[in-house]
C-alpha cells in the first residue's frame, strides 16, 4: 500500500490530499524542539527530501509547510483486514509481511484465468483502490527478491504495476548497495566491509561460496551467495497457516514509576491486554516471560528524545506453569512475582523505563480454516478469466515464468 499511513489519515481529511503530510505523536508547533520521529510521510513530503524515522524538527526544517497527523491504529487495524481480505478473495496463495504488505504467489491464478502477470497485477490494484480507497503497488518477478525491488522500483517511479524481467534485475542487483539485500542488518553489512572490504551486490559477487560461508556462516553466507546473483529460493510462505509460538504485551516509550505500586498497577493494566489478545487469538500459554528496561548505571539523565528509554539493559525471567491458561490474576501474579526477582528490592522504580510479558508455548483452541472463501475464488477467478478470454481469445500463457508479485 502507498504510504499506508498517511493514506489512512487522509481518508477522513481529503484537504490534505496532495500537499506534504506527515505521522507522528507530535504536532511540531514549533515551540520547542520536536524530537518526535516521523513514521510515514506522503510522496509530497519525499520530494522535499523528509523520511520516516526523521526527527520532526529536522523534517519541519527541509518542507516548512508539512502537515502532520497523528496514529490511528484502529482504523489502520480496519483498513488492513479490508486490504487482506480483498487479495485472500482471489487466493490464499499469499504471505503477510506487515499491516499493508504481503507476498502472492500468482502462478495458480495465472494458469487459471488465461491471462498475463501485468493485467492480473492491474485487476488487482482496482480491486484494492475500490475496496480501502487506498492506492497499492504491485511489483512482479520470478522470486520474493525480484518482486520487492519492482515493487521499490514502482514507487519511485510511481507506476503502480511494473513487472521486472529476470535479466534487468540481475543489473540492477549488481548495482544495490549489499544492505539492501533481505536479511541484511547492521552487523552483517560491517562484517562484510570490514572483511572482504565489499559494499556493492556487484563486488559480493566476486567472491566464492565457501569465502562466504567462513566469514559469515553457512546459511547466512549461501543465501547472500545467490541473492547478489538474483537467486532468491525462499518460497512464498502460504501454507499450511503456522499459529504463533508466544503472544505479549509491553511498552518501553513514555514509562516512567514513581512508586513501586506504580510499576506494579502497569503490570496489571499489561496482564490484562496479554490476557485479552491470547483470548482473541484463541490461545492458551504455559510459560509467563517478563522483561523489564532497566536505567544502565552511570546514564540515569533523560534522553535526548522525551519519553524514550535510553540507555537501558534489559532484564528477563522466565516462570514454567503447571497448565495452559490466559487467566488474567494468574498472569498478573506471575508477573509481579518475575519483578520483584529481577529489581530485589534494590532498583528503584523511576530506574524502569520499559515492560513487556509474555506468554509462551502457546496452544490453540482450533486450526484457522482455510477453506471459507473457495466458493468467492472461484467466481472471482471464473469472471476474470471469462473477461480475460473474451479480451485475448487466443492466448496460451506464453510467458517467463515471473510469478511472485509484493
Amino acid at each position: 500500500m502507498d504510504c499506508f499511513f498517511v493514506s489512512v489519515g487522509r481518508l477522513s481529511r481529503p484537504h490534505l490530499l496532495e500537499v506534504p503530510v506527515a505521522v507522528t505523536h507530535s504536532k511540531g508547533n514549533g515551540s520547542i524542539v520536536s524530537k518526535s520521529e516521523i513514521a510515514c510521510v506522503s510522496y509530497e513530503g519525499r520530494a522535499k527530501g523528509v523520511t520516516a524515522g526523521m526527527w520532526l524538527d529536522e523534517a519541519k526544517g527541509l518542507c516548512p509547510e508539512l502537515q502532520t497527523i497523528p496514529y490511528d491504529f484502529e482504523e489502520y487495524r480496519r483498513v488492513s483486514k479490508i486490504f487482506f481480505e480483498t487479495v485472500a478473495s482471489l487466493t490464499l496463495e499469499l504471505e503477510p509481511i506487515s499491516c499493508d504488505e504481503l507476498y502472492l504467489n500468482a502462478r495458480q491464478i495465472l494458469l487459471t484465468s488465461s491471462t498475463f502477470p501485468n493485467q492480473l497485477a492491474t485487476f488487482l490494484r482496482t480491486a484494492i483502490k475500490e475496496s480501502t480507497k487506498i492506492d497499492a503497488t504491485i511489483g512482479i518477478g520470478n522470486n520474493k527478491l525480484t518482486a520487492r525491488i519492482a515493487t521499490r522500483m514502482a514507487k519511485e517511479n510511481r507506476n503502480g504495476v511494473l513487472h521486472l524481467a529476470s535479466s534487468d534485475a540481475k543489473e540492477i542487483i549488481r548495482e544495490l548497495p549489499v544492505s539492501k539485500l533481505p536479511g541484511v542488518g547492521y552487523a552483517t553489512t560491517d562484517k562484510i566491509n570490514n572483511v572482504h572490504k565489499i559494499k556493492s551486490c556487484g563486488e559480493l559477487e566476486s567472491l566464492n561460496l565457501q569465502e562466504l560461508k567462513s566469514s559469515l556462516g553457512e546459511k547466512t553466507g549461501e543465501k547472500l551467495y545467490w541473492l547478489c546473483r538474483g537467486v532468491d529460493n525462499d518460497p512464498v510462505n502460504c501454507g499450511p497457516l503456522h499459529h504463533a509460538k508466544s503472544v505479549s504485551a509491553g511498552c518501553s516509550f513514555g514509562v516512567r514509576f514513581s512508586t513501586t505500586a506504580d510499576l506494579n498497577d502497569f503490570i496489571k493494566i499489561l496482564a490484562s491486554e496479554l490476557s485479552r489478545r491470547a483470548a482473541e487469538s484463541r490461545c492458551t500459554g504455559d510459560k509467563i516471560t517478563l522483561s523489564l528496561w532497566i536505567v544502565r548505571k552511570g546514564f540515569i539523565n533523560e534522553p535526548v528524545k522525551p519519553g524514550a528509554h535510553g540507555i537501558v539493559d534489559i532484564h528477563t525471567r522466565t516462570r514454567q506453569l503447571h497448565i495452559h491458561t490466559r487467566e488474567v490474576d494468574i498472569v498478573y501474579n506471575m508477573s509481579s512475582e518475575l519483578s520483584r526477582s529481577i529489581t530485589q528490592g534494590s532498583i528503584p522504580p523511576n530506574y524502569i523505563r520499559g515492560v513487556r510479558i509474555s506468554l509462551d508455548n502457546l496452544r490453540h483452541e482450533s486450526d484457522m480454516k482455510r477453506t471459507e472463501k473457495t466458493f468467492t475464488q472461484k467466481t472471482i477467478l471464473s469472471a476474470f478469466s471469462s473477461i480475460n478470454k473474451m479480451r485475448n481469445p487466443t492466448h496460451k500463457n506464453g510467458f517467463e515464468n515471473d510469478w511472485e508479485s509484493g
